[in-house]
């Protein structure tokens, strides 16, 4: 007999994940999921005629102490702006199509913060012997953990916080899902003003014309919250259902 996650809202198993015991499901289901507090689930065992497929990675997610996570990704509670992360698109004429994101990361959450300056220093270590010839930069031309009240003072969105910029390739868009790691598929959902948290993969670099520094690949969001939306309305906001009183006025 085996054991999965039973999604008591949905009504469904979920994750494709087989285990011999409930407690090995519930800890890869754990492991799997970020948010898996939120779920209403169960752990019930799968029926012999149902064909639940394994999570290819279930072997590794059940190893004690194993990490699923690249040793340079690192997950990022933040309010998104700019979101252009729906479709690829050009920064300037004659740049590459992308994916990209700001992240605004609040100075109070001390916690992430020293988290995201831990994982820079590493790379940034790594890279000093790697890529860098021996020498760390003194200072980046373009740095990759940002201070919105130092460099955008006139607007209060970015105030009290500090910005990243991610972005990705256009052949690798980033993954978008939901509180209940299902893939978002309503492109409103997630917008500029929404909260969530998002992974990244901190990287070094050393351009002939970009010179040396670190950058941040937009690997996944995960829609935590609504938020005030940035960068307008929607185009329908402030529009009121009609009566049919009021059609007839309008005829």
């Amino acid at each position: 007999m085996t054991y999965g996650i039973w999604n008591s809202a949905e009504k469904r198993f979920v994750f494709g994940i087989a285990a011999e015991t409930p407690r090995k499901a519930e800890r890869a289901f754990r492991k799997t999921c970020l948010n898996w507090r939120k779920w209403r689930y169960e752990i019930k065992p799968i029926p012999e005629e149902f064909k639940n497929p394994r999570n290819p990675h279930y072997a590794h997610l059940i190893r004690k102490g194993h990490n699923t996570m690249n040793a340079n990704e690192i997950i990022i509670p933040a309010r998104l702006s700019y979101a252009n992360i729906w479709e690829a698109r050009q920064s300037l004429e004659g740049d590459k199509m992308q994916y990209s994101c700001s992240l605004l990361i609040p100075k109070s959450d001390i916690k992430t913060v020293q988290a995201i300056k831990t994982l820079m220093a590493k790379i940034e270590k790594e890279a000093t012997t790697t890529k860098w010839g021996g020498k760390k930069p003194a200072t980046y031309t373009h740095p990759l953990l940002r201070d919105g009240d130092a460099e955008r003072p006139d607007d209060e969105t970015y105030a009290g916080c500090y910005f990243m910029n991610a972005k990705a390739g256009a052949d690798h868009p980033p993954k978008i899902i939901d509180t209940f790691c299902n893939p978002v598929m309503d492109r409103d959902e997630v917008y500029s003003g929404c909260y969530a948290n998002v992974k990244v993969s901190i990287y070094a670099y050393n351009h002939a014309k970009g010179g040396k520094g670190l950058g941040a690949g937009l690997v996944a969001i995960q829609k935590t919250k609504d938020g005030a939306r940035l960068g307008g309305d929607t185009g329908t906001d402030g529009f009121e259902v009609l009566s049919p009183e009021d059609e007839d006025m309008l005829s």
